[in-house]
């Protein structure tokens, strides 16, 4: 399944743009927002990806900095798709558990990942079963309980970037005790196993 470009990753580039925009106009935060008539704090987390993006506010923006030409319709091409494109979050309508939507957003449209563990199985590479007894444990050690269907059902679904058609590298690195270390019911470390054993050998 496609999930299509990434909302936050479109809209930390959109960040990027605007920021650079401004900068090169010799201009604070402050000073865009007197232009622009908006509080000092609305300019600063529209820089900081930290707000849904409005495709007129940001052609206001172009607009006070005098942006014009290919570059202004690029960071407006840009604008709409941080507008508009659907994710992971979006795609598959779960609950959040604990920032999955955002990772996999941002595994949705990355062209590779590297990771260390030195005490879990890394999400990309759980089982159903694995990701079951790490999420049922939650109460155990003071966390939230969540709805365990949804959770294991977005922890595996965020796998579908290691077969999607757009080329995606991963590798992960993992401390030996993972190997012999219990990690739930009995089983649970058996099916973990054979589980990366298939992901090993999935075709590229």
């Amino acid at each position: 399944m496609s999930l299509g470009p990434s909302p936050i990753a479109r809209r930390r580039r959109l960040d990027a743009e605007l920021s650079t925009l401004r900068e090169r106009s010799e201009l604070s935060v402050g000073e865009l927002g007197v232009l622009l008539g908006w509080p000092e704090g609305k300019v600063r987390r529209l820089e900081t990806a930290r707000m849904r993006p409005n495709v007129g506010e940001v052609m206001d923006v172009l607009d006070a900095l005098g942006v014009t030409g290919l570059r202004r319709e690029h960071v407006l091409d840009i604008a709409r798709e941080a507008t508009h494109a659907p994710g992971w979050r979006n795609s598959y309508d779960d609950a959040a558990v604990d920032g999955q939507h955002a990772l996999a957003d941002l595994e949705n449209c990355a062209l590779e990942k590297w990771e260390f563990q030195l005490t879990l199985f890394p999400g990309m590479l759980q089982s159903p079963e694995y990701a079951l007894a790490r999420f049922g444990s939650r109460p155990s050690v003071g966390k939230t309980p969540v709805d365990l269907v949804a959770a294991v059902r977005e922890r595996i679904n965020r796998q579908q970037a290691l077969t999607r058609e757009t080329p995606f590298h991963y590798e992960a690195i993992l401390d030996e005790s993972l190997l012999v270390r219990s990690c739930g019911p009995p089983g649970v470390r058996a099916a973990q196993l054979d589980y990366m054993i298939g992901l090993a050998g999935s075709p590229p």
